[in-house]
C-alpha cells in the first residue's frame, strides 16, 4: 500500500511526513523527465513533541550526535535531562542548520508535562555558526530539564549532543575574571 506520496513535478524542493509504527517501508523516487540530481533524506523522529514525551538523554564525556527533524507535522522536539549536581549543561548542533531553529531549556516545575509561563529559563535562535554550541550553567539538585527544539523556519534536519562539565565561574573579560 501506499502511505504517500507526490506529483510535485518541478524541481523545488519538498517533504512529506507520515507517522508510522515500527516496521519495514520501502522510498521509491520514479524520475519524470531528464536525468536530474537530487538528495533524499528519510528522518525517523526519536525526540518527544512535549515535556510529557521528551527523549530521555543519557550525559557522558563524548556522547555522539543525534539526528531529528522538526518542521510541518513535527513542530518541536524536546529531550528529558537529568542533573543530579549544579553543572554546565552543554547543547551542541554538529553543524549549520538549513532553517534557524529555537533552543529552548525549561524546569518542569510543577512536573504537568507542560511548559507553563515561566518554567523556561533559557530560549536562543540558532541561525548560524556562532549559535551552534550552547553552555548554561544551571543550579540543580537533582533535578530533570527539557530541552526543547522547534522549527523557526520551514524545518530542517539537526544533529544535536548532551554533555556536562564543570560550572564556569569565570569572567569574559579581565575586569570579571
Amino acid at each position: 500500500a501506499i502511505l504517500e506520496s507526490s506529483t510535485n513535478r518541478d524541481n523545488f524542493g519538498e517533504s512529506l511526513d507520515r507517522a508510522c509504527a515500527s516496521g519495514t517501508y520501502y522510498v521509491v523516487v520514479q524520475r519524470i523527465a531528464g536525468s536530474p540530481a537530487y538528495t533524499l533524506t528519510v528522518a525517523v523522529d526519536t525526540a518527544g513533541a512535549t515535556p510529557a514525551t521528551a527523549r530521555n538523554v543519557t550525559l557522558s564525556l563524548d556522547p555522539p550526535f543525534t539526528t531529528e527533524f522538526v518542521g510541518p507535522g513535527d513542530l518541536t522536539d524536546f529531550y528529558r535531562v537529568n542533573l543530579p549536581i549544579s553543572n554546565q549543561l552543554n547543547v551542541s548542533f554538529s553543524k549549520a542548520v538549513l532553517q534557524p531553529l529555537t533552543l529552548a531549556v525549561v524546569r518542569d516545575v510543577n512536573d504537568n508535562g507542560v511548559v507553563d509561563t515561566g518554567e523556561e529559563i533559557f530560549s536562543k535562535t540558532i541561525a548560524g555558526p556562532d549559535d551552534l554550541h550552547q553552555a548554561l550553567n544551571l543550579t540543580s539538585r537533582g533535578d530533570t530539564f527539557y530541552v526543547g527544539v522547534k522549527a523557526a523556519g520551514t524545518g530542517t534536519n539537526y544533529d544535536i549532543k548532551f554533555n556536562t562539565a564543570p560550572i564556569d565561574n569565570a569572567g569574559d573579560t579581565a575586569a570579571t575574571a
